[in-house]
């Protein structure tokens, strides 16, 4: 009797028990690369990102959304972005039975219990040593990973409520996130798949200018897993993207040496030889410029130029009055500040069109000016300056290894100022235009090998005579028209 009672005692002992045992929480798996949001809605902010088939705790319930716990951090998904476990789990635990090691569990899938032959003080603390495995090791996938895999998580409080203290961790999450390599729809419409097949489901639409990031690539090479700014992710064949050369924000700078060669033909109603002449001039010439463009929004970029071209003519201009010869020595200095806007045409050439306003300012400084014994022509210093407007047209991916910049601005209206005493008119007025061409090879991977060309052409009328003139042209009317051709050679380096 007293044995029968002794074995009751033990039949109710672990009946209680069992039955005091909380009941496991619901377990889901990603079905695709997911955002964990800090709060119910698709534009709440992003508390962590997973991969697909990474396996999280089911927290609560709110109509479609689902509170969940991963990788120690807590928020919401939908429940159309995940799936359940509770079948994968059965096979697994039937399936496997290999012994546990320091009561420490082995991965196996992604289910979170211990197998039928783990007893005694190995079955404690399952829940928190199985979420240990999970943060140190991703889920496996079955394609080419197109990032590192994210860092590590750290152990925290897991309360309900710790979404709340997440705020202060998204740009954390940002910076740990490496950025992801960036390709734009070519097709004019097309589905991403739930699979890289052309049979696998359409998750959604893309047309073409979408910009799409890359999760990976399948082994052919010939699909890639992509995710839209919405978060949806599926397989796009390759070939109905194009990859985005330009980075979202772009310096440079280039220095080139090389020469110029100036004429400038004076025409005007007075008299003397001064009155109407041709002349002619080569120079060394310096070209140093820099710029910054910035992404702006989806389909513009915005930017800024700074260039200067300077000559140095020396002996310069060759003059004779009859019975004296002299050598007319001269600098100039042409500076150029430009704001541009431009279009990227979302091509794999990188092709962007620029459209340009800025101002310019020219010197053009001539030696011994007040010197008549050695400025024969009595040849006046002057500053051209003005507003100016271009277009522009860049490629910088002709082919693997060349670019090519073409590039127009006109001044005007402009403004030309003489020398006190060695004006050719009262009155002036002015129009310039440049054209210039830069070819650039690639030599290293931020390093480029350039060649450029400018055309500048100037015109520049006076009218009404200057009373105080030393020239003695006793001119009216006059105009003049100034040619000068560029050519450098030099280095150029993107940051």
């Amino acid at each position: 009797m007293r044995n029968r009672l002794l074995v009751a005692s033990v039949v109710c002992g672990f009946l209680a028990g069992a039955s005091a045992r909380p009941a496991r929480a619901e377990e889901v798996k990603t079905t695709h690369t997911t955002k964990i949001l800090k709060r119910p809605g698709e534009q709440a902010p992003v508390v962590v990102r997973v991969d697909a088939g990474r396996s999280m705790t089911v927290l609560a319930s709110d109509g479609r959304w689902l509170k969940v716990r991963v990788n120690g951090r807590t928020g919401w998904v939908t429940r159309s972005q995940v799936a359940s476990t509770a079948s994968a789990r059965g096979v697994q635990r039937n399936t496997r039975r290999r012994p546990f090691v320091d009561g420490r569990s082995v991965r196996r899938g992604w289910s979170g219990d211990a197998p039928e032959d783990r007893v005694g003080a190995d079955a404690t603390d399952e829940d928190d040593r199985e979420e240990a495995d999970e943060a140190d090791e991703p889920a496996p996938r079955a394609k080419k990973p197109a990032k590192k895999p994210a860092p590590k998580a750290r152990h925290r409080d897991r309360d309900d409520d710790e979404v709340e203290e997440s705020e202060g961790d998204e740009a954390e999450e940002a910076e740990a996130e490496p950025a992801r390599k960036t390709v734009t729809v070519v097709a004019e419409e097309t589905d991403l798949r739930a699979k890289p097949s052309r049979r696998g489901k359409a998750v959604t639409t893309v047309a073409k200018g979408d910009r799409l990031a890359i999760v990976g690539e399948d082994d052919s090479g010939e699909w890639l897993e992509v995710e839209n700014q919405d978060g949806d992710s599926g397989w796009i064949r390759a070939k109905e993207v194009s990859s985005d050369t330009r980075a979202p924000r772009v310096i440079r700078a280039d220095a080139r040496i090389g020469f110029a060669a100036l004429g400038q033909n004076f025409r005007s109603n007075g008299t003397g030889t001064l009155a109407n002449y041709k002349l002619g001039s080569s120079a060394i010439a310096l070209a140093i410029g820099g710029g910054i463009d910035v992404k702006y929004k989806t389909d513009f970029r915005l930017g800024a130029d700074l260039g200067y071209v300077g000559g140095r003519a020396q002996p310069g201009i060759r003059y004779t009055d009859g019975t004296t010869s002299a050598d007319i020595g001269f600098v100039t200095h042409d500076i150029d500040l430009r704001a541009k806007l431009g279009y990227d045409w979302h091509k794999a050439n990188g092709m962007v069109a620029w459209g340009k306003v800025g101002y310019h300012y020219g010197m053009f400084a001539v030696a011994n000016v007040g010197d008549f014994t050695k400025n024969l022509a009595k040849i006046p210093s002057e500053n051209l300056s003005g507003p100016t407007a271009g277009l522009a047209l860049e490629i910088p991916r002709l082919s693997p290894k060349l670019g090519a910049v073409a590039s127009a601005d006109v001044l005007f209206p402009g403004k030309r100022v003489q020398t006190k005493g060695l004006e050719d008119g009262a009155a002036s007025k002015v129009i310039a235009v440049w054209a210039s061409g830069l070819v650039s090879y690639q030599w290293k991977s931020s390093v480029t090998l350039d060649a450029g060309y400018q055309l500048s052409y100037a015109k520049t009328t006076w009218a009404g005579a200057a009373a105080a003139s030393m020239r003695g042209t006793a001119s009216t009317a006059a105009a003049r028209s100034d040619v000068t051709h560029t050519i450098t050679v030099g280095l150029g380096k993107r940051f």
